[in-house]
């Protein structure tokens, strides 16, 4: 297994092991948060109210659909050879990463996400200097797929976690 093969198999791992802090912490977090960030940040209220009234089975389920997203990309990068979806799933991931270290700086404390992001950000580095090392994709390209992954994600994000919330009430009454 070469080096780039390696990188790109680490993908949905790291994003997982991300998440699973977000899953963990997240609504403990909000519930003790959310208004003081409302009132420092007003800009915020709107996302934190639609984010912020999942509870962790929604939210997990919302991580999921991502996942399952990422680990079909990475997949298609491994068996095909073809990177471009991967490569913007790794860089949507890696621009994830940094927001949540600026957030957690001007909240001026943790937030959810940010002790993973930490752990994570040197391989973000790392990989990206390595794919513009080898010539893998340029900067120009980067830049454009990072437009397309922030674009795609953000998207998906909120469809997603509009209809998880639902989806979870769905299943628990199914389940009864």
């Amino acid at each position: 297994m070469n080096e780039f093969t390696l990188l790109i198999c680490l993908l949905p791992i790291l994003f997982i092991f991300h998440d699973f802090e977000e899953i963990i912490f997240s609504r403990v977090w909000l519930d003790h948060h959310k208004e003081e960030i409302c009132l420092k940040f007003p800009f915020m209220k709107k996302a934190l109210n639609m984010f912020g009234n999942l509870n962790t089975p929604a939210f997990s389920l919302a991580v999921l659909e991502e996942f399952i997203i990422i680990s079909i990309f990475t997949i298609v990068a491994l068996v095909f050879n073809e990177t471009d979806l991967w490569y913007i799933c790794f860089l949507t991931f890696s621009i994830h990463l940094l927001m949540h270290i600026i957030q957690s700086i001007a909240i001026k404390g943790y937030i959810p996400a940010v002790v993973t992001s930490v752990i994570c950000l040197p391989y973000s580095i790392y990989t990206l200097l390595l794919i513009h090392e080898k010539g893998i994709y340029n900067l120009t390209e980067s830049i454009i797929y990072s437009l397309i992954g922030i674009i795609f994600f953000g998207a998906n994000l909120l469809l997603i976690h509009s209809i998880a919330g639902k989806l979870y009430k769905l299943l628990a009454n199914k389940m009864k």
